[in-house]
């Protein structure tokens, strides 16, 4: 009989390690099915005892140890990668459930399974996996550069006998990227995502396991226990995208654990997109990395022309008034020409809300935070349902400082009663374009269009094939693989008022990848036109575009300059004041920011910690440093559901 502790393998669990007991033999790395309350889930074992060595505490247990139902043998993870996930759970401060469940999917869990049945063991090479980061790569260009370098550093290590691996952040750009670089090659790349089927899977998987040849991996960051011993290189395609963020609390950055193991695989790692993130950036000035193509200085290439629509100023002309859904006379002539034309026409909106935004009609002055003074976004109001007045079903919401205030029946600056809705649902514009050019039909792509992904890529293709109209939310990015003649955002101050740090990050994204993919013109609507993202934009520059973006991030003391430390704790509205009086004695050396807020009727402290990056785990010098800091002391005493999130992207959420 022996006596595992095991690591379950599911978000839904609080406690980082169970018990159970096993009269099969087990080993440390291997798998084994266990009952936990109703459910039977896949668990990871960490340590094996024999009975006779921890008789006197289970004599101690309140409780009967329960059995596992079977063992999974397996050799899929490998020592560094087992070591990444102890770097992972350092680094965030969760159990390893919730990590083990990011970096160990279903699918993963499913092939496990069938190699255990077919005694599949796959034999790891015996070699000594080195302790330090490869070299440090920053390619930054165009999508269409970027690709011709991946084929030409395929070709070189596949000649020294040598793997490639690109990791993406979505399945989309996985299929895209395959598209392109498996001419020639079909039978050594290999593509893994959670769109793939079970079958899909479980096949390319095992003919990657059983392929000595060097090959080409294009996945997702959940597969990288797939990665073969025979690569050298990783390289985080898109490495500026948001998407690499998991979604669930507490947001984990799937970049850091490439980081991670890559140098724990003692990996070279390259970081490639056309706008990398500030903090990488930053990595410019650091002689150890290299610089393989000397990168882009300007935010897009190509005579295609940037135009900025003041929709303040469009009242003062006649033939340029605003709609009511936020369509400038430029853009109805947009609308217009792809309509009779049949050209490609793209609508980029961002959907929040009833409404991003709500505007006067006399003076074009928007309704603002009366706190940060930011642009605020219409929501319905749940408590308030009454058929009576229909105004008290809604509110007003700031999305920087999460302010919420009653709507108004004039306009704050002009005293004037005529507000109306800007920065519209794709929906709402998509009614405007069918009641302006009767018997025409736009195409709308954003999540509730399509019940799967398939759905949504056949949305874009019958864009691409029919031409015409596509209004789009951000998801777009994913999708874009081809020239459009004309696009426009719809209202940049939608993403402006995020009350995200990086929010310039992605309007600055958006615009750059608009403006690769636009052939003639590019229009942003805007009520601010002086604000210093819009006159960066204009001037296409990356020097002075990424200066603004790190002050950004110097001035909410954001990465790369420090870290930013989130602690969500659970209370009673009956002791809040006592539990506030106790995190400022536990944490009073860190000068911690605590913020009282309610989240589906429940109530929260948020507790805001800055420290250096240097105090936290981080790499330093081509190796991991862990660092065993106070806040993880405080999380230990901390009330039940207390969780941190590392480098939030928004501060309250």
């Amino acid at each position: 009989m022996f006596i595992i502790d095991v690591i379950p393998l599911s978000r839904g669990i609080q406690k980082e390690i169970l018990s159970y007991i096993s009269a099969y033999p087990v080993s440390v790395g291997d798998c084994v099915r266990i009952p936990v309350r109703s459910r039977d889930i896949i668990g990871f074992v960490v340590t094996v005892r024999t009975s006779v060595e921890m008789k006197g505490f289970v004599k101690s247990l309140p409780y009967p140890l329960k059995h596992i139902y079977r063992v999974i043998p397996t050799s899929l993870f490998t020592q560094p990668f087992l070591e990444m996930l102890e770097d992972m759970k350092s680094y965030y401060a969760v159990s390893g459930g919730v990590i083990f469940s990011h970096m160990i999917p279903v699918h993963i869990q499913h092939l496990v399974e069938m190699m255990a049945e077919q005694n599949i063991i796959q034999e790891k090479t015996e070699r000594e996996f080195p302790k330090i980061l490869g070299d440090r790569s920053i390619l930054m260009h165009t999508f269409e550069d970027r690709l011709s370098y991946y084929k030409t550093i395929t070709r070189t290590l596949f000649a020294q006998k040598k793997s490639l691996v690109i990791v993406v952040a979505s399945w989309m750009h996985a299929e895209k990227i395959q598209q392109t670089l498996d001419k020639g090659i079909h039978d050594r790349v290999y593509t893994f995502h959670s769109s793939l089927t079970k079958k899909q899977f479980l096949k390319q998987a095992i003919d990657l396991l059983e392929d000595q040849n060097p090959s080409l991996c294009i996945m997702t960051p959940g597969y990288l226990s797939l990665v073969p011993d025979s690569a050298s290189t990783i390289i985080i395609e898109q490495e500026g995208s948001p998407w690499y963020r998991t979604h669930a609390e507490p947001n984990l950055d799937m970049r850091i654990a490439i980081e991670f193991f890559a140098l724990r695989n003692g990996m070279d790692i390259i970081f490639a997109d056309h706008i990398i993130r500030p903090e990488t950036y930053s990595l410019f000035d650091q002689p150890a990395v290299h610089v393989p193509l000397p990168p882009t200085v300007k935010l897009w290439h190509g005579k295609n022309t940037i135009t900025v629509i003041d929709l303040k100023q469009a009242k003062e002309l006649p033939d340029q008034k605003v709609s009511a859904h936020g369509i400038s006379h430029t853009v109805r002539e947009m609308i217009h020409t792809a309509v009779e034309n049949k050209t490609s026409l793209l609508l980029l909106v961002s959907r929040r809300g009833l409404a991003s935004m709500v505007s006067c009609s006399d003076c074009m002055t928007p309704v603002v935070c009366p706190l940060c003074e930011r642009p605020a976004s219409l929501y319905r109001n749940g408590k308030q349902n009454t058929a009576e007045n229909k105004r008290k079903d809604a509110l007003f919401v700031c999305y920087r400082c999460k302010h919420q205030f009653a709507t108004q029946d004039t306009c704050g600056h002009c005293s004037s009663w005529r507000l109306r809705l800007l920065g519209d649902t794709p929906n709402r514009i998509a009614e405007y374009i069918e009641k302006t050019f009767p018997g025409f039909t736009p195409h709308i792509l954003e999540g509730a269009q399509g019940k799967t992904k398939k759905d949504l890529q056949n949305i874009y293709t019958n864009f691409k094939e029919q031409g015409g109209i596509l209004i789009a939310t951000e998801m777009v990015f994913s999708f874009l693989d081809g020239p459009i003649t004309e696009s426009c955002i719809i209202s940049v101050d939608s993403f402006i008022g995020l009350p995200d740090i990086t929010a310039y990050d992605k309007m600055i994204r958006f615009v750059a990848e608009l403006a690769v993919w636009t052939e003639e013109r590019l229009v942003l609507q805007t009520t601010y036109p002086e604000h210093v993202l819009m006159q960066t934009l204009q001037k296409n520059t990356l020097s002075e575009t990424y200066a603004l973006l790190l002050k950004e991030r110097k001035t909410y003391s954001a990465m790369p300059y420090l870290m930013t430390l989130r602690i969500t704790l659970p209370v009673s509205p009956k002791n809040i004041d006592s539990v506030k009086d106790s995190v400022e004695t536990y944490l009073s050396a860190l000068d911690p920011d605590i913020i009282y807020t309610r989240k589906k009727q429940q109530s929260y402290l948020i507790v805001l910690v800055r420290i250096e990056p240097t105090d936290w785990t981080h790499i330093q010098h081509g190796t991991v440093i862990r660092k065993q800091h106070p806040v993880l002391n405080f999380l230990k005493v901390a009330p039940m559901g207390t969780f941190v999130t590392v480098n939030p992207s928004m501060l309250v959420s």
